[in-house]
């Protein structure tokens, strides 16, 4: 992929998205929550602190035990188109 159409997909997500701060709170929720990789746990506590109704991951087996919901790229694509 090449920077402008990388960049272009980064806008398509900012106009498509609501994008959540990582901000104190969030850091020392994520460190509560019970999955082993803290990257994962950051994302989970945004979305809670954020109420967003879902993680958009290709790695669906890493959310596991995520309160948030978890969609798939193309469930995502799938729920904006219909």
């Amino acid at each position: 992929m090449d920077l402008a159409r990388a960049r272009q997909a980064v806008q398509v997500c900012l106009e498509a998205f609501e994008i959540v701060p990582v901000d104190r709170a969030a850091l020392e929720r994520a460190q509560q929550l019970s999955a082993s990789d803290f990257e994962d746990n950051v994302q989970i506590a945004c979305a809670e602190a954020g109420q967003l109704d879902a993680i958009v991951t290709r790695d669906a087996l890493s959310f596991a035990a995520s309160p948030v919901a978890i969609l798939s790229p193309a469930e995502c694509r799938q729920r904006l188109t219909a």
